[in-house]
């Protein structure tokens, strides 16, 4: 027992730190890693041969900028329908370069005899390009000014058609006025589209006369444009009992329902009317 003691204790060999001598080794271990030249990543090229159209559009949203250019180049001398909007999203792509490639496809296809249909046919699109960060003002420009070229595609679907399109492009018609103000109050104010008749909505009740706000309220066939002028006129106090009981004939409902609260408002003698004024008689009517 006393020499087993004694070899623990009397030994002369120093004390060992083993978490040293690790983290020395870890240490010496990384300075060979670093200094031993790594290789340059292989960049292993896109079999565009084998891939179809569409294939080739979804790698132009591809989450590697490479793929994408690579795509870009490939697709260079494509003038496939499909591949416009395609283009159009690339425009604010972070990458530079793949902004030039398809701001130079884009410029190369305005030489073609399609063009023209497609910015009509993407204008959403386009008008979608101007919103993001990144874009290019030069082809933005090219777009919107081929639109606006066709004057007879720009009335058409303000005045005849319903929903986003006509409520964007109105938007861009006043903006850059690409068509005359006259001729839009003309267009407007038999638009299909709400959105857009209230272009002259608001022209008009800033601008005219209570005696042709009321005219245009009493011949609209619009539930919008008498529902708006009935408001604009009785806040006015405008409004005599006369045209308020005519509004309460209207066909619709809102602007009835208005009238009949203008006529309590007055105090209106709802019983007398009636005696004078049957209701069989008016349901004939």
């Amino acid at each position: 027992m006393f020499k087993f003691l004694k070899k623990i204790f009397c030994s002369s060999e120093p004390y060992i730190n083993t978490a040293e001598i690790l983290a020395e080794r870890q240490a010496l271990e990384q300075i060979h890693i670093s200094n031993i030249p790594q290789p340059e990543p292989e960049i292993v090229d896109i079999p565009f041969i084998r891939k179809s159209l569409d294939e080739l559009i979804w790698l132009l949203r591809d989450y590697d900028g490479y793929a994408r250019q690579r795509t870009l180049e490939h697709l260079k001398d494509c003038y496939e329908q499909e591949l416009f909007p395609a283009l159009l999203f690339r425009l604010s792509d972070y990458v530079e370069i793949n902004r030039e490639l398809a701001a130079q496809h884009i410029q190369r296809w305005s030489q073609r005899p399609e063009f023209a249909q497609l910015c009509i046919d993407h204008f959403l699109q386009i008008a979608a390009v101007q919103q993001r960060v990144r874009t290019v003002p030069e082809i933005e420009n090219l777009l919107l000014n081929t639109v606006a070229e066709n004057t007879d595609y720009l009335q058409h679907t303000v005045s005849s058609e319903q929903g986003q399109l006509p409520r964007v492009l109105s938007i861009y018609i006043v903006k850059y006025q690409w068509i005359e103000q006259e001729k839009l109050l003309e267009l407007s104010k038999a638009a299909k589209d709400q959105i857009v008749r209230k272009f002259w909505l608001d022209h008009i009740t800033q601008n005219e006369s209570a005696q042709k706000l009321l005219f245009e309220l009493k011949h609209s066939q619009f539930r919008d444009v008498q529902y708006h002028l009935f408001d604009v006129l009785y806040q006015r106090k405008i409004l005599n009992p006369e045209d308020i009981i005519e509004l309460w004939h209207s066909r619709f409902l809102s602007v009835m329902d208005y009238a009949y609260f203008a006529l309590r408002q007055q105090n209106f003698d709802f019983g007398n009317y009636f005696n004078q004024h049957p209701i069989a008689l008016l349901s004939s009517q």
